[in-house]
């Protein structure tokens, strides 16, 4: 009866210091909790209900904005800006001495070229998920699709190698049928709404990359991870490499 009523009061102490204490380290438990069950109970539990391996994503960049933003004049390893021209602001193509609100007809204007020679009319364009783009610090909700089922003008996100998986709007399928297979493999373009042209990982990735196709979006949550990253990750990381290489 005593080992029974000990245990009661271990648990009892345990449930006290995570739940009800108010101390450093019952806060420091507590954010480590969340982040274990959000990483290993939540997310896999999304993931499987919506068919895919990366249900939530942040958005990292300003590749899908439609505004007009500082124009960069130099970026850091990480494709980062770390310098912007003064007074300058850029939308695909076009150039700006002050900053707009972007109208659909001034979107058009500044980047509908690209889309024209991809056979992409602007009443197609208005009518594609996401039609006036998504912000830094967006969080987007993703589903599992098939290939077979993507279509010119979904947002998706795929795997680029090292890099951050990019989301980004196809903008054209390549779709090759494979005699020893027995099958269609699919290649897809993509281009962010605000950049001038595609990037080289966006150009012609076969279907085994994509990870997910754009479902809707938070806006601001993806600044938690924007935040975890530059103030706490990466300091640690910049540290640890500079106490090696002593």
């Amino acid at each position: 009866m005593d080992k029974k009523n000990s245990v009661k009061g271990v648990l009892k102490g345990i449930w006290h210091f995570i739940w009800e204490e108010d101390s450093v380290w019952s806060w420091i438990v507590n954010i480590i909790l969340a982040f274990l069950i959000i990483k290993f109970l939540f997310y896999p539990a999304i993931g499987l209900a919506l068919g895919t391996s990366h249900p939530i994503v942040a958005v990292i960049s300003e590749s899908m904005e439609h505004k007009t933003t500082p124009a960069c004049m130099e970026v850091d390893s990480s494709h980062n800006c770390i310098q912007y021209y003064p007074g300058v602001y850029v939308l695909c193509n076009t150039t700006f001495r002050q900053q707009y609100k972007v109208t659909d007809e001034l979107f058009w204007e500044s980047c509908g070229s690209f889309y024209l020679q991809h056979n992409i009319t602007q009443a197609e364009f208005e009518k594609f998920p996401f039609s006036r783009g998504f912000n830094k610090g967006d969080l987007i909700i993703l589903r599992g699709k098939k290939p077979a089922d993507i279509r010119v003008g979904d947002i998706v996100v795929y795997s680029a190698g090292n890099f951050e998986p990019i989301i980004h709007r196809v903008v054209a399928i390549n779709a090759t049928f494979v005699p020893e297979q027995n099958k269609t493999a699919y290649y897809f373009t993509t281009k962010g709404d605000h950049n001038p042209d595609s990037i080289i990982h966006d150009l012609n990735f076969p279907q085994e990359n994509v990870l997910g196709a754009g479902l809707f979006r938070i806006p601001y949550l993806g600044y938690i991870k924007i935040w975890f990253v530059d103030y706490l990750l990466t300091p640690i990381i910049k540290n640890t490499r500079l106490a090696n290489q002593k």
